[in-house]
């Protein structure tokens, strides 16, 4: 995807943390990458996405009086933070059946109950917490193997 992005003109900064959306004349102009403590360097673009979550940039990133311009802002009291989610898409080199892949997914679970999975506890965490605690769920699928096209259109793959 980083490639697609930079051919048209935008940029992928990796490991920048965002501590602020920069604002001017309420329209979004850009962001604030790193704090006073690491150098803050403000960036500007014509177009900001914030996959932070409703929360995190309404409440945190955003100036108040922008945040609360937004149609959603009447939710972000009634509605509890979401837990976050990584996804990876990979690519093998092998049939379905080289590899024992079955037209199944999989669900692996770090407790034996899963009402344990979504705690409260994780949502009064740091950062530095969290990331001790092993990951709560997996989730492994394999859509190529439901397609029962796939292999004539992606032989070996």
């Amino acid at each position: 995807m980083v490639p697609v992005i930079e051919r048209s003109g935008g940029r992928v900064l990796m490991k920048a943390s965002v501590s602020q959306i920069l604002t001017k004349d309420g329209r979004v102009t850009g962001v604030r990458v790193g704090n006073k403590e690491n150098s803050a360097v403000d960036i500007y673009a014509p177009i900001v996405i914030s996959d932070a979550g409703i929360h995190n940039t309404l409440m945190d990133l955003l100036p108040e009086n922008i945040a609360k311009t937004s149609p959603i802002w009447p939710l972000t009291y009634t509605m509890k933070p979401g837990v976050g989610c990584l996804t990876a898409f990979i690519g093998l080199r092998g049939t379905a059946e080289e590899l024992g892949l079955k037209a199944e997914n999989l669900w692996i679970f770090s407790e034996s109950s899963g009402s344990k999975i979504l705690r409260s506890d994780i949502f009064d965490s740091t950062l530095d917490e969290v990331l001790e605690k092993p990951y709560p769920q997996l989730f492994l699928g394999f859509p190529s193997t439901k397609d029962p096209s796939w292999e004539s259109r992606y032989p070996g793959k």
